[in-house]
């Protein structure tokens, strides 16, 4: 008997190994992680999460190793991408394009770019407003008034606008208004671009400061349009929760690896979390 035993316990011990390394299923669980995570949380593993990865990787692979599947909460929208910076003071961005250093230079070159603008060349637009702006951001053109710096940024984010590049335009409309806070056309062409982008708080607050600058409201048929679409996207997106869950929809979930010094009967058995996490989805609809 006590050779049967000893035969059955080594057999054991070799069995973890055999299947870890015929890419053999793993044990797991799943925790609901409370409600306050943000996609960005969840799109990156956790603290705790990285310091169990890093134990893992050190660990024996003759062992199972436990995991959790983590619900992450939907933000508002995915993260947008970062917008390219302003025209940088550094080397000449469009070498290719010659401008007079000077203010009468500048105006010349807004000109061209407006121009091309209404021809519906944009890229050449962008180039010609982006030449401008380099010129007075580089001090080529000394003493550049802030105004026409301003509209500079604005008039080649209108032509963002037009090409769908919305980040572009945000950070173009921003750097406007940085220069000249009374730019009401940066701050409806950045309603435009964030309503674009997803975010839907900060376009509400821009498009109410155009409406409230404007002397008459009503006469900007644009303004009050977007104004409406804006409104009506923020409407279905505090109705879309409640509609998932009664709709039993599904549910983003994150995998994150639980850490190494958890026992065989924890891993059997619910985590109180866990339970916690069960107990409420019973008592939901």
């Amino acid at each position: 008997l006590k050779a049967k035993i000893t035969e059955t316990l080594a057999k054991k011990s070799a069995a973890p190994a055999q299947s870890t390394e015929s890419g053999g299923w793993r044990r797991m669980e799943i925790v609901e992680a409370s409600d306050d995570s943000s996609d960005e949380a969840a799109s990156a593993p956790k603290p705790r999460a990285k310091a169990a990865a890093a134990k893992a990787a050190s660990a024996p692979a003759e062992s199972f190793r436990r995991m959790q599947i983590i619900e992450a909460e939907d933000s508002d929208g995915e993260a947008p991408a970062k917008p390219a910076s302003p025209a940088a003071c550094g080397a000449d961005p469009h070498p290719d394009i010659k401008v007079e250093h000077s203010r009468k230079g500048l105006e010349e070159a807004k000109s061209k770019a407006n121009s091309l603008f209404a021809q519906g060349s944009l890229d050449e637009c962008v180039k010609w407003f982006s030449k401008g702006i380099w010129l007075a951001e580089s001090k080529k053109v000394p003493d550049v008034p802030s105004d026409l710096h301003s509209i500079l940024h604005s008039n080649r984010a209108f032509a963002h606008v037009k090409l769908q590049r919305w980040a572009e335009a945000e950070a173009d409309c921003t750097q406007a208004l940085a220069l000249n806070a009374k730019n009401t056309k940066a701050v409806y062409r950045r309603a435009m671009a964030r309503y674009e982008l997803g975010k839907l708080e900060a376009a509400k607050g821009d498009i109410e400061q155009v409406l409230q600058e404007l002397t008459d409201p009503s006469s900007n048929k644009e303004a009050a349009e977007l104004k409406a679409k804006i409104t009506e996207a923020l409407a279905k997106k505090c109705a879309a929760p409640a509609q998932s869950t009664e709709s039993g929809g599904w549910r983003r979930m994150e995998i994150v690896e639980a850490s190494d010094d958890s026992s065989d009967e924890a891993a059997t058995g619910p985590q109180p979390k866990a339970n916690a996490a069960t107990a409420k989805a019973a008592s939901a609809p």
